[in-house]
């Protein structure tokens, strides 16, 4: 038993003198090969060296199950890299995944001064193929960070309070947040360099613009395409110590809004081109448009069949409750789950000395007890 003791006291009095850390700086190039964490299967949410890493599953890019992407393969041929996936936009009119919108995996951290984030997609399309969906915007220079018409919202519930921050969806989105994630800010990242973003807005309508460059870039032309952003505490607030709620979704962009999609009957009757029928919002409130959210696709659903029954609800504006609660250490990074539960490790450290004290205290009085007992049996 004492063995057993000295052996718990040794451990406690070693995690006392650890200092919980992970590399959570990121370089904003468009290249991930820093966000080192490695994801678990589809559909899951994993914490990996200091990252939090939601997975989410191919060809799940549907919406409500009838979405269809527009068709724009008719202007530039498909590009091949050596991986063997086209780099087109978007996909054949009539099959709904595209893979532009197709969110693949959502990364979070944080170091002394920033929030980190990484947003990776099947198939932004090419360089070439982000460049020329832009082209119709006179003055859109050749950048490699212009990644095409899609958008991207990260919304944050920073106190989880239910209902204390706002449910309305920014940038004319049809659909709301639910109360049990309702946001104190929402980071907007979209394909269209002349329509001030990315940025993030605050609660109260305070917004701020970030650079391109050296805020947010993505790389279209790697697989799948990254995007990679960080927010300045000063905007956004310190997450360290605390457990943030996340809720992502993502959707066509146009003109500084989300991308409607449209009624597939109203669409084709008005002779839409193939290249415009972003199609599959059925019914008929609001008035052309149909009943639907929008959203493509998003993060933290169980699976494709849960997502597109979500996004079919058409009684009332969809109210989004999927979310992923994030705990951030006191350095900033995202520590590991044990247990099925978060491990602050950072708190545990800390309080390491105090817990080897009562094992201390507690080890001494019961051998006290021991003694005095086995003096009154004698």
């Amino acid at each position: 038993m004492k063995g057993k003791f000295a052996l718990l006291l040794a451990f406690l009095l070693f995690l006392g003198t650890v200092t919980v850390s992970a590399p959570s700086t990121k370089t904003i190039d468009g290249n991930p090969a820093d966000w080192t964490g490695t994801p678990g299967p589809d559909n899951t949410w994993t914490v990996s060296n200091g990252e939090g890493i939601w997975r989410d599953i191919h060809n799940d890019d549907t919406g409500n199950g009838s979405y269809i992407y527009p068709n724009c393969t008719h202007t530039i041929p498909p590009i091949y890299d050596s991986k063997g996936w086209q780099g087109y936009a978007y996909a054949y009119t009539g099959y709904p995944h595209g893979g532009m919108v197709d969110l693949r995996e959502f990364r979070i951290t944080a170091d002394s001064s920033h929030l980190y984030i990484l947003l990776r997609f099947e198939n932004m399309g090419s360089r070439v193929i982000a460049i020329a969906w832009n082209k119709p915007v006179i003055g859109i220079p050749e950048r490699e960070d212009t990644f095409g018409k899609i958008l991207a919202q990260v919304y944050i519930d920073k106190d989880r309070v239910p209902g204390s921050g706002r449910t309305d969806a920014t940038m004319l989105g049809n659909f709301r947040i639910a109360p049990e994630c309702a946001w104190e800010a929402v980071i907007d990242v979209a394909g269209d360099l002349l329509r001030g973003f990315p940025r993030v807005q605050l609660a109260d309508g305070t917004t701020y613009y970030h650079n391109k460059s050296t805020d947010c870039y993505a790389n279209c032309d790697i697989y799948p395409s990254a995007i990679e952003m960080k927010v300045p505490f000063s905007e956004i607030g310190d997450p360290r110590g605390k457990t943030w709620r996340f809720t992502v979704v993502a959707g066509g962009f146009d003109e500084g809004n989300w991308r409607q999609v449209w009624n597939t009957t109203l669409a084709v009757g008005m002779g839409w081109p193939y290249m415009f029928r972003f199609i599959g919002g059925e019914g008929s409130d609001p008035p052309n448009m149909g009943r639907d959210p929008n959203i493509i696709d998003m993060a933290f659903t169980k699976n494709t069949a849960e997502q597109e029954a979500l996004l079919d609800s058409f009684s009332s504006l969809v109210a989004i409750n999927k979310y992923k609660d994030v705990y951030f250490s006191s350095s900033g990074d995202v520590p590991y789950a044990v247990g099925g539960f978060i491990a602050p490790l950072d708190k545990l450290a800390l309080m390491a000395p105090w817990i080897a004290l009562a094992v201390v205290a507690t080890t001494v009085a019961s051998v006290v007890y021991r003694r005095k007992h086995i003096t009154k049996t004698i």
